[in-house]
């Protein structure tokens, strides 16, 4: 079985999942409270349908995430960009608990939504590839249950958001809700992230980046390589994950 240090990292790599989840759900559980305040409108449908459009776009920069951090990871390590994922989902997360309604600052009140949205999604889109990269580079004797104990802590992620937003609605009342409690579920996550991160910045690089940086293997332009080497890969794996949502 795994061993102590084996097991902190994975608790670690589990509990940043969590969080980064959690924050990248709970914005669909607010969707009400956001549509009224950021997407005003004389058909309640049209403005939460418009709040769920900004919610998807964290979908569209998740691609891009990946790429970048993949790369970046690929270069400089895991640890680093383990580190910066989950601080950009913290501090993107706790702005959107902060910002100003359009009845204060107008048209940039949505815009700065989608703006803090995309690098939600930009963030999560390089944790997961990540996490599962600095596991099974750091122990390949037990690979199937480490990443098992990650998607464990990412899918209850989604447990949490569901009873942060439970207890809520269950302790104030809707007015109360509407004007300042929505704010709070993301003030939650972004200070457990901003945790997260200062716990991770102490965990170890991965076994095989350390050989392979020790050894002077690692490529220059890691993205490149990827492209040029691996195509048939990179569109099995695109095919495979077409279909999945979080």
């Amino acid at each position: 079985m795994l061993n102590k240090s084996e097991a902190r990292l994975v608790g670690i790599t589990a509990l940043g999942g969590l969080l980064e989840y959690y924050d990248f759900i709970i914005f669909a559980l607010m969707a009400g409270y956001l549509a009224n305040h950021f997407f005003p409108n004389s058909d309640p449908h049209t403005s939460l349908l418009t709040t769920f459009a900004t919610f998807s776009v964290g979908y569209l920069s998740r691609p891009l995430g990946g790429l970048l951090f993949g790369h970046l990871g690929d270069r400089y390590g895991r640890k680093c960009t383990f580190a910066v994922t989950v601080l950009i989902m913290a501090l993107s997360t706790t702005v959107i608990g902060c910002l100003p309604s359009y009845a204060q600052i107008g048209i940039w009140a949505p815009i700065l939504l989608t703006l803090l949205r995309l690098l939600q999604g930009f963030s999560i889109g390089g944790e997961i590839p990540g996490a599962i990269t600095l596991l099974s580079e750091s122990n390949q004797k037990h690979l199937g249950i480490i990443i098992s104990l990650l998607l464990f802590g990412v899918l209850n992620g989604l447990l949490l958001g569901h009873l942060i937003h439970s207890l809520l609605t269950h302790w104030l009342e809707p007015q109360s809700m509407q004007s300042w409690g929505w704010r709070l579920p993301f003030w939650l996550g972004g200070s457990l992230g901003i945790f997260s991160y200062f716990i991770r910045k102490h965990i170890h690089e991965s076994k095989l980046f350390l050989e392979l940086n020790n050894q002077k293997l690692r490529q220059q332009i890691p993205v490149l390589v990827l492209i040029k080497s691996y195509k048939k890969t990179v569109l099995a794996g695109i095919l495979l994950v077409l279909s999945f949502r979080a």
